[in-house]
């Protein structure tokens, strides 16, 4: 017992005798010789809500002849509350029956404390305080032993916070932390307000947990009706109409919710949050807030979505990319004046994959630039052989990115890749989007002159399509505007007209720079466009895009003598 720091006591329960030993007197905080031995100086050092506790314990024990074993607090004379740990057995005798019961009392503060604080860190998350994913999943998997799903309605939510990571790169990881607590809280009473028609008595009651860093999930185990749900999800997108408070800015967010029904879309706890998220990643994809119910058919989407993902990964390990070339022509002569370089996917199963399908793949996973630099690397290789099979130094215009072109130091990695691989970036031009552009376009102005500075040329892609500002326009050190196709095609569906391509044609010129209409199909496009002084033109007309070999003999009975446009 010393060892232990164990205090004995035996009772004399007929005579209400109590002996304790010293050390229980140390434990309780009173002197040995002021315990006046009896039950009842025992349970005034107990604290009177556990009172009742340990006297209900020993009269079980007396009555039905058993032990007992419980925790309970004491308040010693210094006033600070402890936890003890209390055991107690009858003492068998040889009388009929038995009038003595004996135990120990152990201060079990600091280990009962360590035991919470590892059952906090096992099922709490320490930045919020709410449940955390293993907590979530136990309480789903009560709720649906308690019958949600069957003979009561329930619903999980995981909701996702849009842009998350962008402001966390901006402000900071305290600044961030700052804000999923403001997060939380707001969700919270959300929660408590969107439920007050759905409270049932006794009932368990809604949790709010978070699963990831900026992923939360609620759990409603009762509800009047499966379409109150959308009201819940509509309360948790509402918390976030009012701006948040970060380091003294006002910060505007959203968020995505998906929902998935007990017993409908699944009876296993891991299931339904599976589902939820599918949901969840479906609403993510539109690019906007709002909340989606699982359906099974999402299945299929995700898993084609993660297929295409690895198929992508091991696309780009393995090589399996070529470049297509469509040729740029000169309005008037009709002779090639440069070619656009466009990547395809040898898919080893599913044959030539079209970029409209693994390019936007590529961009949400960060593949993007790996696949950019191989197409400047493959250019300026093909560029190299056509001049060594005679042929002039040949213009090659090559999509840039959004996230490639916000990448530090973008103009000298480029031009070290041109140089390595033999190519000249007086003869590369590199083709932006409107929006791209225009997202932080003082940062752009700077980024695009660089690039002017290593010998590039530069061009706005798919032009009268985006939100640029002419004030940019006329700052952006830009050579070529490129009509986009849309606008041609309005001509093919029996417009004989296009005010806004004769505005955009005639900014251009206004402005000194290269005019390109692409998708042309027509004569009647075509015609269009020499009217109104277009100086270029690409699409099927001339050539849909070809491989290398295919392009050759186009380019040797079509191809102009290029004159670098810095020239």
């Amino acid at each position: 017992q010393r060892i232990a720091h164990l205090g004995g006591w035996e009772w004399d329960f007929i005579h209400d005798r109590l002996e304790v030993s010293d050390t229980v007197c140390h434990i309780l905080g009173i002197p040995p010789a002021s315990f006046n031995q009896t039950q009842s100086a025992y349970l005034h050092c107990v604290h009177e809500g556990d009172r009742e506790l340990v006297v209900e314990a020993m009269r079980e024990a007396m009555t039905e002849g058993r032990g007992f074993d419980l925790d309970h607090r004491i308040m010693p004379t210094d006033g600070t509350e402890r936890i003890v740990h209390l055991q107690g057995e009858l003492l068998i005798e040889d009388s009929d029956r038995p009038q003595r019961m004996l135990g120990t009392v152990q201060d079990v503060t600091d280990q009962r404390a360590a035991e919470a604080k590892i059952y906090f860190l096992a099922n709490y998350d320490g930045l919020t305080h709410l449940p955390n994913r293993n907590l979530f999943l136990h309480r789903i998997t009560e709720a649906l032993a308690c019958g949600m799903g069957t003979s009561v309605i329930g619903a999980v939510f995981v909701l996702s916070l849009n842009r998350y990571q962008r402001i966390s790169d901006v402000y900071g990881p305290r600044c961030s932390d700052h804000l999923l607590q403001a997060v939380a809280g707001r969700l919270q009473r959300a929660l408590s307000t969107g439920l007050t028609a759905a409270h049932v008595p006794g009932a368990d009651p809604t949790i709010l947990a978070r699963l990831g860093q900026d992923q939360f999930s609620a759990l409603l185990p009762h509800l009047p009706a499966a379409e109150d749900s959308a009201k819940i999800a509509q309360s948790l997108l509402a918390a976030f109409d009012a701006p948040f408070a970060i380091d003294g800015s006002s910060v505007t967010l959203t968020a995505s919710v998906g929902i998935a029904l007990p017993g409908t879309d699944g009876t296993e706890a891991d299931l339904l949050i599976r589902h939820a998220v599918t949901a969840l990643t479906i609403v993510q994809d539109r690019g906007h807030s709002s909340y989606q119910y699982y359906s099974p058919s999402m299945n299929a989407s995700i898993a084609a979505r993660v297929g295409l993902e690895q198929d992508l990964r091991t696309g780009i390990a393995a090589n399996q990319f070529t470049l297509y070339y469509q040729p740029q022509v000169d309005i008037l002569s009709e002779r090639i004046i440069g070619v656009e370089a466009l990547i395809r996917w040898n898919h080893p199963g599913r044959g030539l994959v079209s970029p409209l399908e693994f390019i936007p793949v590529a961009e949400e996973e960060g593949l993007i630039i790996q696949l950019s630099e191989w197409v400047i690397k493959s250019a300026s290789q093909q560029q190299k052989a056509w001049c060594n099979s005679g042929l002039p130094l040949i213009p090659i215009s090559i999509n840039l990115s959004s996230l490639h072109f916000r990448q530090p130091n973008l103009a000298n990695q480029i031009r070290l890749i041109v140089h390595e691989n033999g190519g000249d970036p007086r003869y590369l031009e590199l083709e932006l989007t409107e929006g791209v552009l225009m997202t932080d376009a003082s940062t752009t102005v700077a980024t695009l002159n660089q690039l002017k500075d290593a010998g590039f040329s530069l061009a706005i892609d798919d032009f009268g399509t985006g939100y640029s500002s002419l004030a940019y326009l006329q700052r952006f050190p830009i050579d070529t505007l490129k009509i986009d196709r849309a606008f041609v095609t309005d001509l093919k569906l029996g417009k004989s007209d296009s005010p806004i391509m004769r505005a955009i044609i005639g900014m251009g010129r206004a402005l000194k720079l290269h005019i390109i209409g692409e998708g042309v199909e027509t004569r009647d496009q075509l015609a269009f466009l020499r009217r109104q002084g277009c100086a270029a033109y690409q699409g099927f007309l001339f050539s849909k895009p070809v491989p290398p070999d295919q392009l050759l003999p186009l380019l040797r009975s079509h191809l102009h003598s290029p004159i670098p446009k810095s020239a």
